[in-house]
C-alpha cells in the first residue's frame, strides 16, 4: 500500500500509522479513506505537512479521498481523538523502536 511507503519514508519521525473507517471495515461503499499519523515528537508541523502534501497527491493519483488525520504520540496515548480501540481499525504502520 502506498501509504506503508510513505510511512517507511518517515519511519524516524512516526510511531504508528492508523486506517480506520468504512475502507478498513471492508464495507463496499466508502467515500474516502481514513488514515491517522501519529508523530513521534510533540512539534511535529513540517513533518504534518509534509505527510499531508504526500496523501493529496494520492488522492489525486487514485481518485479517491484521503481523510489525513494527524496527532502527536502524547496527544494520540491521551485518547484525545478517538477511540480505535472499540472500532475497526487497521495498523498499517508500527515503529518497532518506539
Amino acid at each position: 500500500m502506498a501509504i506503508q511507503h510513505i510511512a517507511l519514508d518517515h519511519s524516524d519521525e512516526l510511531y504508528c500509522v492508523i486506517g480506520f473507517g468504512s475502507f478498513f471495515q471492508n464495507k463496499l461503499i466508502f467515500d474516502d479513506i481514513d488514515i491517522l499519523f501519529v508523530g513521534i515528537s510533540n512539534d511535529n508541523f513540517q513533518l504534518y505537512k509534509t505527510l499531508k502534501a504526500k496523501c493529496s497527491n494520492l488522492s489525486l493519483q487514485f481518485k479517491i479521498s484521503i481523510d489525513f488525520n494527524f496527532l502527536s504520540k502524547r496527544e494520540y496515548e491521551e485518547n484525545l481523538y478517538l477511540d480505535i480501540k472499540n472500532n475497526s481499525y487497521c495498523m498499517i504502520y508500527l515503529n518497532p523502536i518506539t
